[in-house]
C-alpha cells in the first residue's frame, strides 16, 4: 500500500467528537447483521481448552478455559492470570513444548487437539527471563547491538510488560529514543509490526517520531509502508512529519 494512501486513510478528522467521524476515510461501515454473524461464528469456534500448571501436572489435575481457537497469546495469558490470580508478568506458558512469547501469535488456531493438547503454564518473572536471555544486568543496560530490553519486548508485542518497564522508577527515560545499530528505536519496531497500543504508549512517553533509521525511514514511513494505518493515527496526532524529512533525526 502506498505511503500517501495509508496516511490519507489515517488522517485525523477535524472534530473527533463529531459522531459523523466515527470511521476512517474509505472504510465501509459494517451493518448489524454482519456483526451478529461474526459473533455467532466466534461462538462456534470456542472450545474448552485444557490448562495445567506444573503442580497440577504432578498430581494429574487440570483446569479448563472456554476460549476461541483464535485467541492470541496475550489474551490467553490474561485469561490464565484471571483464573489463577497470578499477575500477567509472572505467567509463562508453553504449547506443544514451545514457549509462547509473541503476544499476537495464535497457538490454538491450527493443529490443536482439544481432547489431548494442554497449555502448560508456570509462574516466573518474565521480565527477568528477557534480561537473562539477552545477558542484560538491568532494564537500562544495552547489548552489543545497542538494544535495551524494550527492543526485544516490543518485537514480541507485549504491551503489559513494556508498560511495566517504562513506568518503573528505575527506568532511564532517555532509552525511549535509543536507536540500535540499525537506527531503529522501539517506536520504529512497533510501527513495523503494527502494534498500535505500543505506538501510543511510546508517543505518550515522548518518543521522537522524526528519528530515522539507517535506511532513512521514520516510524510513520514504516507504519504506512506496511499498511498499518491504525498505527499511523497516533503518529499524526503527535505531529509526525508526512512530507520530506530534511535530515531531522538521521541516524549517524
Amino acid at each position: 500500500m502506498a505511503f500517501n494512501k495509508v496516511v490519507e486513510e489515517a488522517e485525523i478528522p477535524p472534530d473527533e467528537e463529531d459522531p459523523t467521524y466515527g470511521k476512517l476515510h474509505g472504510e465501509v461501515e459494517q451493518d448489524e447483521d454482519d456483526e451478529e454473524a461474526e459473533d455467532e461464528e466466534e461462538k462456534k469456534v470456542k472450545q474448552w481448552i485444557k490448562i495445567q500448571s506444573k503442580q497440577e501436572e504432578a498430581y494429574g489435575d487440570e483446569r479448563k478455559l472456554l476460549l476461541s481457537l483464535k485467541t492470541n497469546t496475550n489474551d490467553l495469558r490474561k485469561a490464565i492470570s484471571k483464573m489463577t490470580g497470578v499477575p500477567v508478568r509472572y505467567v509463562a506458558m508453553k504449547a506443544h513444548g514451545k514457549l509462547l512469547e509473541e503476544a499476537f501469535g495464535k497457538p490454538l488456531e491450527s493443529n490443536w487437539d482439544v481432547n489431548k493438547d494442554v497449555i502448560s503454564w508456570y509462574k516466573t518473572d518474565r521480565l527477568q527471563a528477557y534480561l537473562d536471555k539477552r545477558k542484560l544486568p538491568t532494564i537500562n543496560n544495552l547489548d552489543r547491538w545497542e538494544r535495551w530490553v524494550g527492543h526485544f519486548i516490543t518485537i514480541d508485542g507485549d504491551f503489559e510488560l513494556t508498560k511495566e518497564v517504562v513506568d518503573d522508577e528505575r527506568f532511564k527515560f532517555s532509552l525511549i529514543n535509543k536507536q540500535d545499530i540499525f537506527g531503529d528505536s522501539c517506536l520504529h519496531l512497533a510501527c513495523i509490526c503494527g502494534y498500535t497500543d505500543l505506538v501510543e504508549l511510546f508517543i505518550d512517553k515522548q518518543a521522537n517520531p522524526e528519528l530515522q533509521n539507517i535506511y532513512h525511514r521514520t516510524p510513520l514511513m514504516l507504519a504506512a509502508e506496511h499498511g498499518f494505518y491504525e498505527a499511523v493515527k497516533p503518529l499524526l496526532r503527535a505531529d509526525a512529519n508526512i512530507g520530506p524529512n530534511p535530515g531531522n533525526g538521521v541516524w549517524k
